[in-house]
């Protein structure tokens, strides 16, 4: 009988037109149009036909294909001849070459090959209701003709498929087969003893089973509580309910393999759907969830690697950038994920607390670089600071002086001394001056006692270098080397977490120092280190720009203040069009 069309005659002519043409591939064709797996294979059967028919093998058809004997006979020959199957059926218009095949089965089993007539209304009719003698008047009709059950149906006025389960009933159990029992159980007091008894025993065995299964699955089922499941990060809360699901699925296979028990029950106390248990057990991984899964344990091994090489001192962006320089094709959600489920986590930032002691400057200067942290290329714009560390054993105190670039958040020059004084600071910018004699930069720092002497002011002067000075108690003005130093520190106790000694302390800067600089991957820097920077910026003459992205929620921020400004003006406008007369009093 017809059935509506899954694609439409105009899909099938494009989609055989654009695999004759070349344009596409069956694999593109059949991903485009959504198709199974089995997509390609419609796809060439599609093409088969076209060639032989032309576009009118894709016409609607009301029902099925009429099929005489003779024809049936015919292209069974044709198949003997050596002709395939596949192009019977395209030459003859046959929807299926599997209805060749059934054909020549049928006539090498020597069964007879008949006249095939759809009569669509014969499947299509209501069914009957008569009594027990006109179901076997019916029956033995069929039976005594072949088995016709189209020819019965169309007689007697029922449909295939109940004409179909009557004499199948019969067959197999008789008359007795044919008495509808639906809704005929017997009640308490037609019962005899014997069955009130069997019905009792029936009804304990399967209260005793149901136990028995919740028994068994309390002790096995190891469920996470939603409480524990809710405080867990989502990508490792759908990992381990997923890795659950799967435990549980296994569960009820090897219970019923055991004890033999229905799934029906297990799934209903376990409340799980029995559909997407049977869709677990028929499942087979595809080959490219296989490949993603051997990716991810390469991955996985490979992060646990770097993580234990440096304490975990990297979160996700930063071991993303690492891996990426490394040649792993993967996104920064997939490392996220990852390190999620096996539970690696950047340290957190250790919290420090500044004391600051006032002193009277002897020169300061404007705040020219005024946050603009931005550089067209290197050794333009420094910025500098001192910052305190401490020996966790002893509590000694160390001073580390930075000098950072702008462009590459490069560390011209670094000093440590055991003095917070001005000999440090003097230090700090001797060195970048001696790295970088010909620099001749814009130097921001704060107003700290070290850079508001005279002195400093006037070896800035000699070095051809000019001055910028954060605003008072604004040292967002010096973000950049702020920054710089709480990153250094946090990674300085991350890689040496066992410091006892000055000494050490001042081996572990050293280190953490190189580390920094060629082995730390920045986002902003496009996954680079500031020391692949700084070398490809030395070997040329124009250089590659790293602007500051802002802040996404900042710029909302201020867009949203922008946008009701701009409604409050068009509301007084337009107050003012409506009202002109009010307006006028008021003045």
């Amino acid at each position: 009988m017809g059935r509506k069309a899954k694609y439409t005659k105009e899909q099938k002519v494009q989609a055989c037109e654009d695999y004759l043409s070349g344009k596409k591939s069956a694999s593109q064709i059949a991903l485009e149009l959504n198709m199974s797996k089995y997509g390609v294979s419609v796809i060439s059967e599609w093409v088969r036909s076209y060639r032989v028919n032309g576009h009118s093998i894709f016409d609607h058809k009301s029902t099925n294909n009429k099929y005489s004997k003779e024809f049936k006979e015919m292209v069974v020959q044709e198949y003997l001849q050596g002709y395939g199957s596949t192009h019977l059926a395209a030459k003859y218009g046959i929807p299926k070459h599997s209805t060749v095949l059934k054909w020549v089965n049928k006539y090498n089993s020597h069964r007879e090959l008949k006249d095939y007539i759809p009569k669509p209304e014969v499947y299509m009719a209501d069914t009957l209701k008569v009594s027990k003698e006109k179901k076997i008047e019916i029956i033995k009709y069929c039976i005594d003709h072949d088995h016709d059950y189209k020819g019965t149906a169309e007689l007697y006025g029922g449909n295939y498929a109940q004409i179909y389960n009557w004499v199948k009933k019969y067959e197999s159990n008789g008359e007795d087969a044919l008495e509808d029992r639906r809704g005929k159980r017997k009640s308490e007091e037609q019962l005899t003893d014997l069955e009130r008894a069997q019905r009792r025993v029936a009804e304990l065995e399967r209260i005793n089973r149901r136990q028995e299964m919740e028994l068994e699955l309390l002790k096995k089922d190891g469920a996470f509580e939603k409480t524990y499941l809710a405080s867990l990060p989502k990508a490792k809360r759908i990992y381990l309910i997923r890795k659950q699901k799967v435990k549980d699925y296994s569960l009820i296979q090897s219970l019923h393999e055991k004890h033999n028990w229905p799934i029906r029950e297990i799934c209903s106390i376990m409340d799980i759907s029995r559909s997407a248990y049977y869709k677990w057990l028929h499942s087979s991984p595809s080959k490219k969830q296989l490949n993603k899964r051997r990716e991810d344990e390469k991955i996985i091994s490979r992060i646990k690697e770097i993580s234990n090489s440096n304490n975990s001192l990297f979160g996700t962006m930063t071991m993303y950038y690492t891996l990426r320089n490394e040649g792993y094709g993967c996104g920064h959600n997939r490392i996220y994920r990852l390190m999620c489920i096996s539970d690696i986590k950047s340290s957190y930032r250790r919290k420090s607390k500044y004391n600051y002691i006032r002193s009277n400057a002897e020169h300061t200067a404007e705040n020219t670089l005024n946050r603009d942290f931005n550089t067209t290329g290197p050794n333009q714009k420094w910025c500098t600071d001192v910052t305190e560390i401490k020996v966790p054993a002893t509590g000694e105190k160390l001073f580390i002086s930075p000098m950072i670039d702008l462009y590459d958040r490069f560390p011209v020059a670094l000093e440590v001394s055991e003095k917070n004084d001005a000999i440090l600071a003097d230090r700090t910018l001797e060195s970048a001056h001696n790295a970088y004699s010909e620099a001749i930069p814009l130097v921001h720092s704060d107003r700290g006692f070290a850079y508001t002497r005279q002195v400093y002011r006037n070896k800035l002067d000699e070095y051809g270098m000019s001055q910028s000075m954060s605003r008072v108690s604004k040292c967002i003005d010096n973000g950049v080397c702020e920054g710089f130093q709480g990153q250094f520190k946090d990674m300085l106790f991350i890689l040496y977490p066992n410091i006892t000694t000055k000494e050490e302390m001042r081996q572990a800067i050293k280190g953490t120092l190189e580390y920094y600089i060629h082995h730390y991957p920045q986002k902003r820097l496009n996954g680079k280190t500031c020391g692949q920077v700084r070398k490809e910026s030395l070997k040329q003459n124009e250089f590659i720009q790293y602007p500051i992205v802002p802040a996404a929620r900042y710029v909302r921020y201020w867009n949203e203040i922008e946008s009701k400004k701009k409604r409050q003006k068009e509301n007084i406008i337009e107050e003012i069009k409506n009202n002109p007369n009010q307006i006028e009093m008021g003045c």
